[in-house]
C-alpha cells in the first residue's frame, strides 16, 4: 500500500521568496498543500501582505482552527516580520536585551501594514494590520481574537516539522520556545536565530539538499542534527526538537566543529542542539 501523501500548510505575512521556493520544493517532494483559501483568494500563496487579503484574516483563522483530521498538516511554514508586539516593548539598550528576551510575553509574526504603522508607536490594530501571537493559546478556539494564532487552538502532536522565517524566529524568546514545545511536541523546528535582511537567510538552499531533505526525512525528521549543522553557518538557522528547544549556545558546550562553524550544546539528560557560532 502506498504511503499517505504528506500535507503542508503555509502562512505568509510578507510574500517572501523563500516561501515560493518552499512551495515548489515541497510539491516536488510530494506534499499536498492544505492551506485554506479565504473566499475570493486564488493565488498559490495566501499572502496577508495586501489589504484585500489581510481583511480576510478572520476567515482564514477560523478555517485553520477547524481543519478536518484528513487536512491536518504534517509540516507548517510561517513567514513574515517577527518580534515583539511593539517597538517600545524593548528600550533599545543592549544591556537590557537578555532580560527582554527572557521575560517578554508579547511576541509574534506580523505583516508589513502592522510593521509600518502599528509596531513603531503602538497604534491600535486596524483590520488590514495583522499581528499573530506565537506565545499563547487562544482563550476561545471557536471565537478567535484578531491576534490569536489559529495553529494554537489545539496541540498539533501529529505535526512533524515547522519552518519559521522571520527575524529571531526561533531560539530567542523564552516564552515563544515554551509555547512551541507545548503546541508542537513532536515536531522538528527550523528557524532563524538572527535578524534577517530578507536576502541572506534563505531556507530554500537548505531544502534543496535532496540527500538529506528527501521523502523519508519529511516523514520521519529524526536526522542527526550534526548532519545539518554545516548549513546553519550559511543560513543562520536554528534546528530544534522539543527536547532541545530550551538549550542555548553557550549553556553547556559539548563540542565545536571548525569546518561548519557550529557548536553543540548538551544538557544533563544528554539532549543536544547545534548552533551556528558565526554568520556568513
Amino acid at each position: 500500500m502506498a504511503a499517505e501523501q504528506l500535507r503542508c500548510l503555509f502562512m505568509e505575512f510578507l510574500g517572501n521568496f523563500d516561501t515560493l521556493a518552499g512551495i515548489k520544493r515541497w510539491k516536488e517532494v510530494g506534499f499536498r498543500d492544505v492551506t485554506p483559501r479565504p473566499p475570493g483568494v486564488t493565488q498559490e500563496i495566501v499572502k496577508f501582505n495586501t489589504p484585500a487579503v489581510a481583511l480576510k484574516w478572520p476567515q482564514f483563522q477560523q478555517a485553520v482552527a477547524n481543519l478536518p483530521a484528513k487536512e491536518e498538516p504534517d509540516w507548517c511554514w510561517i513567514s513574515g516580520h517577527h518580534g515583539r508586539q511593539k517597538s517600545s516593548d524593548w528600550d533599545g539598550n543592549e544591556s537590557s536585551w537578555p532580560n527582554h528576551i527572557a521575560t517578554e510575553k508579547k511576541v509574534g509574526f506580523f505583516n508589513k501594514a502592522y510593521h509600518d504603522f502599528a509596531w513603531p508607536n503602538g497604534n491600535p490594530l486596524r483590520p488590514q494590520q495583522i499581528f499573530m501571537t506565537t506565545t499563547r493559546q487562544p482563550t476561545d478556539p471557536q471565537a478567535l481574537a484578531p491576534t490569536d494564532n489559529p495553529l494554537f487552538t489545539k496541540v498539533r502532536d501529529q505535526c512533524k516539522g515547522v519552518v519559521l522565517i522571520g527575524c529571531y524566529s526561533l531560539g530567542v524568546y523564552n516564552s515563544e520556545r515554551e509555547t512551541y514545545k507545548t503546541m508542537f511536541p513532536n515536531a522538528l523546528l527550523i528557524g532563524l536565530s538572527f535578524r534577517t535582511d530578507g536576502l541572506r537567510n534563505q531556507v530554500a538552499p537548505l531544502l534543496d539538499n535532496t540527500k538529506i531533505f528527501d521523502q523519508d526525512f519529511y516523514r520521519s525528521p529524526k536526522t542527526d542534527l550534526q548532519s545539518l549543522a554545516k548549513y546553519c553557518y550559511y543560513l543562520n538557522l536554528h534546528l530544534h526538537t522539543p527536547a532541545t528547544i530550551n538549550l542555548q549556545y553557550g549553556d553547556r558546550t559539548a563540542g565545536y566543529d571548525s569546518s561548519s562553524h557550529t557548536a553543540t550544546a548538551a544538557d544533563e539528560s544528554g539532549n543536544t542542539a547545534v548552533f551556528p557560532t558565526k554568520s556568513k
